[in-house]
């Protein structure tokens, strides 16, 4: 099982919608998470991270005029999502700075710091601000999927699946970034078996498989071949072959079977 780099990301769009995106250099591993979705198995969340809309330019002067730090700090924090949402995450860094001295326990501070630093890969700086927000929202999946990806990174691979684990059984299932990082971590730790079962909780029966299973499906082949079970391996790869036969190597491990 190939279980690549960095590339794990939570944020929020212009729409204030919060989102987590995964991507393994190495593992072909991509997919997007949103806090509002409908009829997708693999983004199925029941809490959404959305944050309040930035009221207008004129409300947050005053804001910004108020002798309450914390109001002042919600002006500092209202100019940082304009910013933060347009993906200028390096931007926002120093507007949040200025709000975590007005405001330092600001749930909307922790969220979009501890985003911001993660989508610019300062994961060791952003754990402790996605810790403190999920502490306050527990339910808002795609940012627990984003602190466990945060861990894996770091190579801190049992906080990770500590992190996955608190969730419940039934949201790991329907969420197929939670079941790639959690097996992705157990497989980095030598524990394939355990990986495989992981990955055998998605969907996988469907017969029209989106991309995300066709991912999942090829690491289920390679956690297979890792615990040396040939026959699984190669009904995996055929079926990876019969949707997408460009996807990776699946054409030379199909090959190699076929003899």
């Amino acid at each position: 099982m190939s279980v690549g780099g960095k590339g794990f990301r939570t944020g929020v769009n212009s729409r204030g919608q919060g989102y987590s995106t995964v991507s393994l250099p190495g593992t072909g591993l991509s997919y997007t998470s949103y806090g509002r979705t409908s009829g997708t198995r693999g983004a199925a969340v029941t809490h959404n991270s959305s944050l309040p809309k930035p009221p207008g330019k004129f409300t947050n002067w005053l804001l910004s005029k108020s002798s309450d730090p914390k109001k002042r700090g919600q002006a500092k924090l209202n100019q940082a999502q304009v910013v933060f949402s347009r993906g200028d995450y390096k931007g926002a860094i120093p507007v949040l700075r200025e709000a975590e001295q007005l405001y330092p326990s600001a749930s909307r501070l922790h969220f979009l710091l501890g985003s911001s630093l993660n989508n610019l890969g300062e994961y060791k700086q952003a754990v402790p601000y996605m810790e403190r927000y999920i502490r306050v929202v527990p339910q808002d999946f795609p940012v627990v999927s984003a602190l466990a990806a945060a861990y894996y990174n770091l190579e801190e691979y049992d906080r990770a699946i500590e992190t996955l684990q608190a969730v419940p059984e039934g949201i790991q299932a329907d969420n197929l970034v939670m079941l790639k990082i959690l097996a992705l971590s157990f497989a980095r730790k030598g524990q394939y078996s355990v990986a495989v079962e992981v990955l055998k909780r998605a969907p996988l029966r469907k017969r029209n498989l989106t991309p995300e299973l066709v991912e999942i499906l090829y690491l289920l082949g390679e956690g297979y071949e890792k615990l040396g079970d040939m026959a699984h391996a190669k009904r995996c790869f055929e079926r990876v072959y019969a949707v997408d036969a460009g996807f990776k190597e699946v054409a030379e491990k199909v090959a190699k079977y076929a003899h």
